[in-house]
């Protein structure tokens, strides 16, 4: 017998009742949520919460992520067809290629004079816009990938399910060490933002002559203009957008990992890989972590650098060519160490090229299979393809460089470039600059040395002893290297090992810095998770091993978010607590007071000389620098008194001196005596958190000639009369490979008062002698001192 269907009048009854229900239970929830938003908000207002600092940067992210990641897909759907890839390798190439996408369009924004706000908005949102026809398909390809695989066994769920679990803890650690403004490093203060300020102040891309770093490639610096430039933040959040944007960039190397790991695996994604990233934690260490600079934007163009070529080995197929070509150019835009893996792709596919053009000169008979011989179209198209994208996605550097310097590689190769301006002079510095990080040795013993860093770069730490030379690098890469030969199919594994291999090697014959690894590590990572699935497949007695081998990395290793890292967490975690101790605004973020004052005591378009200063973050203004070693603009060496300092400045506009008072001496007195003087014949307007302001002087200071110093206890010289040019050697220079400084006169005790009556200046760390110590206290003033060291300059009549 069939069931009566209900009344219509009871069903709409229920339906009515179900929904009374419902509001009535969701009335209840947001009574009790006013509720209690009222108790909480006389201890901690709800207008002052941190979150509503947070959510705007993280849409910002949001927006930047989807605005790449979405562009990238719909050009490689376009122009590849669907996916093919695994999916970690398919996200990497699409967020490389939108990368590429979204600083191409700050260049030729930055190139019309439009690096402003709503361009900053404009630009996300248009390259939204151009591939929403894709952005259907583009999420198919995703939830396609995202949603596959097999089902697993419950025990193999379990230790998936901690990995993933340990690995977003390590996430969070990463992520609370980079929330706050205090974690952006020295260099990024010193030109990476600096770049960035300048770009966004003034509206379009600018040389510096009065910094050479400046001119190195900063892809890095162009996304951190657009973070200043977003509208809607304060500017301590656009710092902390600037590192919520490089956070974003370390889950792309970590995503990079997984991806390198799968194509070793013969394109099989194994979940969890991506943890084995955290078994090499340098992102905990100083200089390695997040912190503003460009390290982990080059290392994140490692992967698909990599897997672009590699793909490419097979058979030369044009799309795997040009991508290799345009990831490439992402990290030759972002910094030259990307030189390290470039050379180790160049060399592995100049010899697969090589080969298979062989294999068509011998013309031998082989197979149409793996070993078939490649069609010639392709051998012939194939190099110019890479070379070609290259070059062409690169081009907005080196276009720029040569426009504003005349050179496309300034401040390299000056000597190829008879056009180079303005020149950085040759340094004595020069050569001690690598210090510890230079190869040793000659010919084979310099080989051997190479060879040997390789071997021990995990061990022997080359981070200026920032870990008290604890090893901190992560060493699995190399205790499993070893294990290749026992793996089964290990084709893949040998090429992403030779590649690893000879980065390493190119690396160590430059400048072994631990930090530079960076750049490619992401390869070596990457091979090490694939040789960790390998040897499980191998048996338990292998299985024993590795698990033997990967506890003790672990367990050296799980405290260094908390060793390495420590400063950093507290600044993190003191963030989050200052709305709960009532500070808030400036109060919370109160970063760079400093450079703060300087920026509000100067006029927009001021132009400041800086005496061996670098902590330029937040000062948004147009910094020189003086050190001769990094720019050709402020010269020193042969300068015989203040004057033709003054002229330099008035030539290149400079209204304005800053230095650290008693802190950072220049490495030469020639430079640190001339600075004093052209400083006391300006105006003093503050001082500031140890930083002097001088506004230049109207009138130049006098032509004296000859200018004369009196050095006393200096270990640079004799202690006598010496003109001030003379005062030129570099400190840290070996003495071995100084100049000989003969003085004019000699200082003894019998005319000690004579030399104090023709010297201009006195450089002393003791008193003089013969009583003419009382006749510099009369007539001269100390203009400054470091340490023992002290300056003086004759009192102005």
């Amino acid at each position: 017998m069939q069931e009566q269907p209900p009344k219509t009048g009871y069903t709409i009854l229920a339906a009515i009742a179900a929904y009374a229900r419902a509001a009535g239970a969701g009335a209840v929830a947001v009574a009790g949520a006013v509720l209690f938003a009222r108790i909480v908000d006389e201890h901690y207002p709800i207008r002052d919460w941190f979150i509503w600092t947070l959510l705007p940067i993280w849409a910002y992210v949001g927006l930047f992520a989807a605005s790449t990641f979405s562009f990238g897909a719909g050009v490689l759907r376009w122009t590849t067809g669907p996916r093919r890839a695994p999916l970690a390798e398919w996200v990497i190439h699409s967020l490389t290629v939108g990368i590429v996408a979204f600083v191409w369009g700050l260049y030729l924004l930055g190139a019309t004079g439009f690096l402003v706000g709503w361009a900053a908005l404009v630009l996300p949102l248009g390259m939204l816009m151009v591939s929403a026809p894709t952005i259907r398909a583009t999420y198919r390809d995703f939830d396609r990938g995202w949603r596959g695989g097999p089902s697993r066994p419950l025990l193999q769920r379990i230790l998936i399910a901690a990995a993933v679990a340990w690995g977003i803890v390590w996430l969070f650690l990463v992520y609370l060490e980079a929330l706050s403004p205090s974690s952006i490093n020295f260099d990024a203060s010193w030109y990476h933002l600096p770049i960035a300020q300048d770009y966004a102040r003034i509206g379009r891309i600018v040389p510096f002559p009065g910094e050479g770093h400046r001119a190195y490639p900063h892809l890095t610096s162009m996304v951190q203009t657009w973070a200043l430039l977003v509208p809607g933040l304060a500017t301590p959040e656009r710092w902390m957008l600037i590192l919520n944007l490089e956070f974003f960039i370390v889950v792309g190397r970590i995503i990079g990992v997984a991806a390198v790991a799968a194509f070793v695996l013969d394109d099989r994604e194994v979940p969890a890989l991506w943890v084995v990233f955290f078994l090499f934690p340098t992102v905990f260490v100083y200089d390695q972590n997040i912190g503003g600079s460009a390290d982990h934007y080059v290392g994140f163009f490692a992967a698909p650098v990599f897997l672009a070529a590699a793909r490419s080995l097979s058979a030369f197929e044009p799309r795997h060519c040009v991508q290799t070509g345009v990831a490439l150019a992402g990290a030759i835009l972002t910094k030259y160490q990307a030189a390290y893996l470039a050379a180790a792709v160049a060399v592995v596919l100049t010899v697969t090229w090589a080969w298979q053009v062989g294999k068509r000169v011998a013309g031998r008979r082989f197979s149409a299979g793996r070993g078939g011989i490649l069609p010639g179209r392709r051998l012939v198209l194939a190099p110019i393809l890479v070379v070609a994208a290259t070059g062409l996605v690169s081009a907005p550097h080196l276009v720029k460089n040569t426009v504003f310097y005349g050179n496309p590689t300034y401040p390299l190769l000056q000597k190829y470039f008879p056009g180079t301006h303005p020149r950085i002079l040759p340094s004595e510095k020069k050569g001690t600059v690598a210090g510890g990080f230079s190869p040793r040795g000659q010919g084979l013993a310099r080989q051997v040395w190479i060879g040997q860093r390789i071997l021990d770069h995990s061990i022997v730490t080359g981070n200026r002893d920032l870990t008290k030379h604890r090893p901190y690098m992560g060493s699995l890469f190399t205790l499993l290297l070893p294990v290749l030969p026992f793996v089964r199919r290990p084709r893949r594994a040998l090429i992403a090992a030779a590649v690893s291999l000879l980065a390493f090697y190119v690396w160590a014959a430059t400048a072994a810095n631990d930090r530079y690894t960076l750049a490619f590590m992401t390869v070596p990572i990457g091979l090490t998770a694939a040789l960790l699935v390998r040897g499980w497949e191998l048996g338990w007695l292998a299985r024993v091993g590795l698990s033997v081998v990967v506890g003790v990395q672990f367990l050296w290793s799980v405290d260094a978010p908390f060793v390495h890292g420590d400063r950093r967490l507290a600044a993190g975690v003191a963030l989050l607590r200052a709305g709960h101790r009532g500070k808030v605004d400036d109060e919370r973020l109160g970063e760079r007071a400093t450079a703060r004052a300087i920026t509000d005591a100067t006029p927009p378009d001021a132009r400041i000389l800086a005496r061996n200063y670098r902590s330029l973050l937040g000062l948004d203004r147009l910094v020189y620098s003086d050190v001769e070693a990094v720019q050709g603009a402020i010269r020193y060496r042969g300068l015989k008194n203040a004057n033709g300092l003054y002229a330099q400045c008035v030539r290149e506009g400079i209204t304005h001196l800053i230095y650290p008072e008693g802190q950072r001496r220049p490495h030469s007195w020639n430079n640190t005596i001339l600075f004093a003087e052209l400083a006391r014949h300006g105006r003093r307007l503050m001082k500031s958190g140890g930083v002097v302001l001088v506004e230049l002087g109207r009138e130049p200071p006098p032509a004296t000639a000859p200018y004369l110093v009196l050095v006393r206890g200096l270990s640079e010289y004799s202690d006598g009369l010496y003109p001030v040019e003379a005062l030129d050697i570099v400190d840290q220079v070996p003495r071995a490979n100084r100049p000989d400084r003969n003085p004019l006169q000699a200082l003894t005790a019998a005319n000690a008062q004579e030399l104090v009556g023709r010297a201009s200046a006195i450089a002393s760390t003791r008193d003089l002698p013969g009583g003419a110590q009382s006749r510099v206290e009369r007539d001269f003033e100390r203009f400054e001192r470091f340490g023992s060291a002290s300056v003086y300059l004759r009192r102005r009549r």
